[in-house]
């Protein structure tokens, strides 16, 4: 066994699974004659980190405390088998904030990628306050946004 109870992992990507293992006939990663596949509606989990809650006697792995972009919004459980996860790097969060006295910026990023990016802007009527400016900025890069796409 690849992994113990208390592992933190994260979920491999759609493209390393497929790359490993191909797809089979309905376009779901079944690496083996086990019947265990990684299917199309579990995609959105791919990137995710999670912690190995428990593994039952044939190898199947259920997952806790994923990172909060990717946790289900249900109930329904998935299970996991070894060839979905590898080990998880340590994740490391930044947070920056610039201002030029205009205009405040706030980059959130996650593992070096950039997460979210906003702004606050000086109001011509305004007298400058780099933490009003920051606070807007820091709020607005952690406020959902359907419509927000993933900065590259």
């Amino acid at each position: 066994m690849k992994f113990n109870v208390g592992d933190r992992v994260q979920i491999k990507t759609w493209k390393e699974m497929e790359k490993e293992y191909g797809l089979d006939k309905d376009g779901d990663i079944t690496p083996n004659d086990d019947g265990i596949s990684f299917v199309r509606t579990m995609r959105f989990l791919c990137g995710a980190f999670a912690t190995v809650e428990s593994i039952n006697k044939y190898g199947t792995i259920k997952l806790k405390d994923f990172s909060p972009e990717n946790k289900p919004k249900w109930k329904w459980e998935f299970s996991f088998d070894e060839f979905m996860l590898k080990p998880a790097k340590d994740e490391k969060y930044e947070l920056h904030i610039m201002s030029d006295g205009k205009k405040t910026t706030a980059v959130y990023k996650k593992n070096g990628e950039i997460v979210s990016r906003s702004e606050s802007n000086l109001h011509p009527d305004d007298e400058f306050n780099f933490k009003t400016g920051a606070q807007i900025a820091f709020d607005r890069a952690f406020q959902p946004d359907p419509e927000k796409k993933k900065v590259k």
